[in-house]
């Protein structure tokens, strides 16, 4: 229990090993990355797993769409169906056609934006808690709405996507680079940057990487400016975090990139339709630990939510955990 409720910070105190400021940043910008707190907040049982990571990360060859590709080719092969580019407008409970009639009574109605519905006695959403407030309606919405204002914050990314003429000689394809200067629109005091294999060539040709660089932000760092002005900075923050990789990491060398592209929350938004643009989840910490995230299970019956605004957090291990259990529940029940 005391992992759940006391921060890393207690735990570095009480051994002894919280006393050189460049080991707690250290421990900070993990902590950031795996747990999206600091270790002031970060519960030190989840702080512990973030220590490790990214230790025995596995590195998906061909990229991180291919895990999503073997998981589609197992739904289709055991019956499944997958629609996309359907943007779902509402999720609502369809009341009883007949009232001696119960069969249909709670059954759900999902409407896409091109105009097709479908029915289902069950719904897993994996929409953002943020996002389903404004899909549903009457007591589902003021659920999703009371939980909104709970967790009332996550945080968004800035990204750039870059492609090298070159495989820079380093010894792990994930590198935390800490910064040595802060960047204006930067919230975090380093870049996480994963970098493509050599042999990997479904990334990229031989003689060539693909280096995806992230970091994290306010959700609303683009608020309340016109395309101009957020053009503008997003362009002077990529310059800047450019800067900071040809200062810090030699071992990449920019002069032979030969594309780059740059994500801000907006384009989260753009292509996810994620509230904010938040990504990573509900931040753990002490007062608001993982186990009083928002439930898989709803009050409402058929309605079960996944993902990762709900319990048991962010992180690839931490979703598919979340929603092997609630299908687990459903078909136990």
């Amino acid at each position: 229990v005391n992992g759940l409720l006391r921060p890393m910070s207690w735990l570095m105190q009480r051994h002894g090993v919280d006393a050189d400021p460049r080991f707690r940043r250290f421990v900070d910008e993990q902590m950031l990355i795996s747990t999206q707190s600091t270790s002031e907040h970060a519960p030190y049982l989840t702080g512990a797993m973030g220590l490790t990571y990214p230790s025995e990360t596995y590195y998906p060859v061909g990229g991180m769409y291919v895990p999503a590709v073997q998981l589609l080719r197992h739904i289709t092969k055991h019956g499944g169906e997958v629609k996309f580019r359907r943007r779902v407008t509402s999720v609502v409970r369809r009341p009883s056609s007949n009232e001696h009639r119960t069969s249909d009574a709670g059954r759900w109605t999902v409407t896409c934006a091109n105009g097709e519905t479908y029915e289902a006695q069950n719904v897993i959403s994996s929409i953002p808690i943020w996002n389903m407030q404004h899909l549903t309606t009457e007591r589902v919405a003021d659920h999703y709405a009371q939980l909104s204002k709970r967790f009332n914050f996550s945080w968004s990314a800035l990204t750039m996507y870059m492609a090298l003429e070159q495989q820079p000689e380093l010894p792990a394809p994930y590198i935390q680079m800490h910064l040595d200067e802060p960047i204006d629109g930067v919230d975090s005091r380093s870049l996480f940057l994963s970098m493509s294999m050599p042999g990997d060539e479904k990334k990229a040709p031989g003689g060539h990487c693909t280096v995806t660089v992230s970091t994290h932000t306010k959700g609303n760092w683009e608020q309340g400016t016109g395309n101009r002005e957020w053009g503008m900075r997003k362009e002077l923050v990529m310059k800047k975090m450019l800067e900071a990789i040809r200062r810090r990491m030699p071992e990449i060398d920019l002069d032979r990139m030969v594309h780059l592209e740059g994500g801000t929350p907006e384009t989260w938004v753009k292509y996810t339709s994620r509230y904010r643009g938040f990504v990573g989840g509900i931040p753990h910490t002490t007062k608001r630990s993982m186990l009083s995230m928002p439930k898989n299970v709803t009050p409402f019956r058929g309605l079960y939510q996944i993902g990762d605004s709900a319990f048991p957090g962010q992180g690839t291990p931490a979703v598919i955990l979340g929603a092997w259990n609630t299908v687990a529940r459903i078909f136990a029940s």
